[in-house]
């Protein structure tokens, strides 16, 4: 239904009247910003006046009435001003606040140079008002020696008072482990020793600070550190091994399936002044064969192939990394199979070159590891001297 109001004595009591009449201020802006008195007052009061309210108007709304119980809380400190969790550096959350407290002092025309150094202060305390409605916090003040200096922060006695060191080395202040303040402190002692160590970063943070559990929250810091993980973290983890081909243990014959490498260079008295050693060696027995090479042409390898299989007999399979004599000899070695003269003998000797993945030199362990131990032997018995080709 609707309901119309005729307003009682609009002149004392419409507010839109007193646009026409001269009032004093007072009463102007009373009327003006808050309305008539029966807005604000209680429906239910016996004493109450509504006098410009229509009967139907009071029962309608006292129909609608609702109570409404409401408790408000006054959330105070400097965390309800500035939201440290938007900041990932300590240096920029102590500049952000010292503009606020620098802003707030020339409204009061207090000199800034007076707040400048308030900053730590403020959120050391605003920090430490965490814990200390927390129930270890008495025992903390009994195992570390709590006492309050005369900014209000709790510092840590110790038991080196007497030492040659600074204040605030010997009475460090208190930090909690899990807030993000003292996160950000332990960042910033991690910088300043150049992404060091657990030990260097809690030395470091130890000369001004007493972090609870210090230790391993330090290790957790470090451990989310990007910096860190770039130049230390493995980049995967490694595969497990798989087993061997079946090359690498089938019973057969030595140099049936063999691995071929290059040794060197050795140096020499007389020719070009260096020499290679071509090795070969079985995949199963491990036998080696050494042959002397002049130069790493594939002319000069070829010559190294025809003498060693002259005396060990054709392999089944060669392996050997991607260097070009290989690949050159690989090639020459298929385009003779190709020749019609030669199919009857490919076929009955079935040779195959197989070429590990470029990139890969771990591919290569079979001859890689035969190479390490002839070059130790050579090493050893030769040392630096210089001998001839005979």
């Amino acid at each position: 239904a609707i309901i119309e109001v005729a307003a009682v004595q609009p002149a004392i009591r419409g507010s839109a009247s007193d646009l026409y009449t001269v009032l004093h201020l007072d009463r102007c802006t009373k009327d003006w910003f808050k309305g008539p008195d029966w807005l604000t007052t209680d429906l239910n009061d016996e004493k109450a006046s509504f006098e410009d309210m229509p009967s139907e108007c009071i029962q309608e709304l006292r129909a609608c009435e609702k109570k409404i119980l409401g408790m408000i809380v006054a959330a105070s400190g400097l965390s309800q001003i500035i939201n440290i969790q938007k900041y990932s550096c300590l240096g920029r959350v102590l500049r952000v606040t010292r503009h606020v407290l620098t802003f707030i002092a020339r409204l009061k025309r207090m000199t800034a140079s007076t707040v400048m150094l308030q900053a730590e202060v403020l959120w050391l305390r605003e920090v430490q008002s965490s814990f200390q409605t927390e129930r270890k916090f008495a025992d903390w003040k009994v195992q570390l020696g709590l006492f309050s200096d005369q900014n209000g922060l709790w510092r840590c006695r110790g038991r080196i008072q007497n030492a040659n060191a600074r204040y605030k080395t010997k009475h460090p202040i208190l930090l909690p482990a899990g807030n993000y303040f003292t996160l950000l402190v332990i960042q910033e002692a991690h910088e300043r020793v150049f992404h060091s160590g657990v030990k260097q970063t809690l030395t470091e943070l130890r000369s001004k600070y007493w972090i609870v559990q210090g230790r391993s929250v330090v290790k957790k810091m470090i451990y989310r550190c990007v910096t860190c993980h770039r130049f230390e973290a493995r980049p995967y983890k490694a595969p497990d091994s798989p087993p061997l081909p079946r090359f690498r243990v089938e019973e057969t014959p030595p140099f049936t399936y063999t691995g071929v490498d290059f040794v060197g260079p050795i140096y020499t008295k007389d020719g070009t002044g260096k020499v290679w050693v071509t090795l070969y060696t079985c995949c199963v027995t491990r036998c080696i064969h050494l042959d002397l090479v002049v130069n790493l042409f594939a002319s000069s390898f070829i010559r190294s192939l025809k003498r060693f299989t002259s005396r060990r007999g054709i392999p089944h399979k060669f392996i050997s990394d991607n260097g070009k004599t290989f690949k050159a000899t690989a090639k020459k070695i298929k385009k003779i199979m190709n020749h019609p003269e030669a199919i009857d003998y490919v076929n009955e000797s079935k040779t195959e070159w197989l070429f590990n993945i470029e990139r890969a030199p771990w591919w290569g362990g079979v001859f890689e590891r035969m190479v390490k131990s002839v070059k130790r032997c050579l090493r050893k018995s030769m040392g630096q001297a210089r001998l001839t080709l005979d």
